[in-house]
């Protein structure tokens, strides 16, 4: 796998398909083009007057102490931060450390309260990318461009591109919630397909990057806001998954769809935490029926 520099951003305005021998039946490799200057001040005009302060402040404070030169280490240090955090006061816990990959790994995970995505950094705390909602502008912008995040903005395609040219050029581990939204009774949900294609993508010529499945427990005490305190989380990390190599092909030549893929992979962890089956996903089911948005199916 070819890596770039920790220090090179990412950027999507060649017009040019990177790597395209990476390719699958699952996924139509496209140019990603940058938004023109114009378009992304309007884009981030829209935004609510009080975000617009904030992340105008914090623009200025990151050019004026130069931290994105060291984005690593300023990074390193704040998830430091929120490990010790957690460890003090919610007495953290990681097993199956063992279970990471060396190389590179898609991390999936249930999501079963609205702090999941910063529980999961602070355990993880070495670099990893995500795929999250953190809405759009100069800050959801800086994150993609400097942290390999990718935000869910635009149409399935361009995300799936997004997170294939992220894993493969920038941050080696990904980690992806691929319910959604959360679950307010804790029950498994069926999932978005689309990390189905972007490991079809990467995996196209041989097995490189599995799935890891990762089990976190005490996340689901802030499902509603609860605001108890002291609750013990668990971060687990399950064996590596590499799915079938027959299971890649069309399904017209003995292969499975994107939605029985996922269905198998979700499973694992509603196996694990006492279910045999997956419910409706009513997020899924909207956007499956509404054109023209994200992660339609």
């Amino acid at each position: 796998m070819t890596m770039t520099s920790a220090r090179q951003a990412i950027r999507w305005d060649n017009g040019e398909v990177p790597f395209p021998w990476l390719k699958s039946w699952m996924h139509q490799r496209i140019p990603i083009p940058a938004n023109s200057e114009g378009s992304a001040k309007n884009k981030h005009r829209h935004h609510h007057e009080g975000h617009g302060v904030a992340q105008s402040l914090l623009t200025r404070f990151l050019k004026r102490t130069h931290l994105l030169r060291h984005r690593w280490v300023a990074y390193r240090i704040v998830m430091g931060a929120v490990y010790l955090y957690m460890r003090v006061f919610h007495r953290l816990e990681t097993r199956g450390d063992c279970n990471i990959p060396k190389r590179s790994g898609i991390f999936y995970l249930l999501h079963n309260g609205d702090n999941d995505v910063i529980i999961f950094l602070g355990a993880f705390k070495q670099p990893v990318g995500v795929f999250t909602d953190i809405g759009t502008g100069i800050f959801p912008d800086m994150m993609e461009r400097f942290f390999g995040f990718v935000t869910r903005q635009g149409t399935r395609d361009v995300m799936v591109e997004k997170m294939i040219r992220t894993i493969w050029q920038k941050n080696r581990y990904f980690v992806i919630w691929p319910e959604g939204t959360p679950s307010r009774d804790g029950r498994p949900q069926q999932a978005f397909s689309g990390i189905v294609r972007v490991y079809a993508t990467l995996n196209a010529k041989k097995d490189i990057i599995p799935f890891v499945p990762v089990l976190a427990r005490g996340g689901e005490l802030f499902r509603n806001k609860n605001p108890r305190k002291l609750q013990k989380y668990l971060i687990e990390y399950l064996k590596p998954i590499y799915i079938p190599r027959g299971w890649l092909a069309k399904p017209e030549d003995g292969g499975k769809t994107p939605r029985e893929i996922i269905d198998a992979l979700m499973l694992v962890l509603a196996r694990k935490v006492g279910y045999t089956t997956l419910k409706k996903n009513y997020a899924l089911e909207r956007r499956r029926y509404a054109g023209g948005r994200p992660w339609r199916e």
